[in-house]
């Protein structure tokens, strides 16, 4: 995250936390990543078990596999033994909000569905239209109309 926008300071039990919103991923590095099994994966003239299959490895090599890491100065700081952090900003969009549109993207495909439609404020929109548009699926995403959110933006440029 480059930019520090709408921080938030919680209190919880003494403990000074600061909750940033506007989680980033690198979508045109992904695309460019998985250009040879988007192609498959998108065209519906083929089989969709070919399709399934180019998908899988998109999912392979860009989902999850985060890394986690132990966090000993919360641990000190509160009180409490091993506690780890994962860090999902190194999924596509940048959150952990890819695992599942992807996995309900694939699930679209297995189905023979052409289109999946979702209610968002903003990550969850941006992770299931970037998952769409790999799987050469239409995205309808509605987002309530006096929301706004940098990802909307991202959400455009996939074509929703």
């Amino acid at each position: 995250m480059d930019e520090k926008k709408d921080v938030e300071s919680n209190n919880c039990e003494g403990l000074d936390m600061q909750i940033l919103d506007g989680a980033d991923g690198d979508l045109q590095q992904v695309r460019d990543e998985v250009s040879d099994q988007h192609e498959v994966a998108a065209d519906t003239q083929l089989d969709v078990e070919e399709r399934l299959e180019a998908y899988e490895d998109i999912v392979d090599s860009q989902v999850g596999d985060t890394s986690m890491v132990r966090a000993r100065n919360i641990e000190r700081r509160v009180g409490l033994r091993q506690v780890f952090l994962k860090f999902e900003g190194g999924n596509p969009t940048g959150t952990q909000k890819d695992r599942i549109a992807f996995a309900q993207a694939m699930d679209a495909m297995r189905r023979g569905y052409d289109a999946i439609t979702v209610a968002t404020c903003g990550n969850y929109g941006v992770a299931m239209a970037f998952a769409a548009h790999l799987a050469g699926l239409r995205c309808i995403v509605f987002l309530p109309e006096l929301y706004h959110t940098k990802r909307l933006r991202e959400i455009s440029e996939l074509g929703v």
